[in-house]
């Protein structure tokens, strides 16, 4: 995730401000990634954002990416499944190239670049 927000983010979203162009999925993830950092979770990687949401299930999501988390007890079953992230992470993504999609449209840039 890095120590600060993407550097793109930033351009993208004052760049919406000025032509008066809402861009909510944008703006909500650049406000989630400066919370992360906030919290001090900067260095890791962005599966920690989870956590904002999901504080009592911390290593639901860090495992499936691959990092090392704490065991968890086998008789204890997560309420949220990695599956339904899965299905909400795909909405988002939808979302979001809809919103980047209208987004080039307003500024006349070509979509397909």
């Amino acid at each position: 995730m890095g120590r600060r927000a993407n550097p793109q983010q930033g351009i993208i979203t004052s760049t919406a401000r000025a032509h008066a162009f809402p861009l909510p999925v944008l703006g909500t993830a650049e406000q989630l990634y400066l919370t992360a950092i906030a919290a001090g979770w900067g260095a890791e990687d962005d599966c920690v954002l989870t956590r904002l949401y999901l504080p009592s299930q911390p290593d639901l999501v860090a495992p499936q990416a691959g990092h090392s988390s704490s065991p968890s007890s086998p008789s204890s079953p997560p309420r949220i499944s990695l599956q339904m992230i899965e299905d909400l992470m795909i909405g988002v993504h939808l979302a979001g190239m809809v919103e980047a999609m209208s987004f080039c449209a307003r500024l006349g840039v070509d979509e397909g670049l």
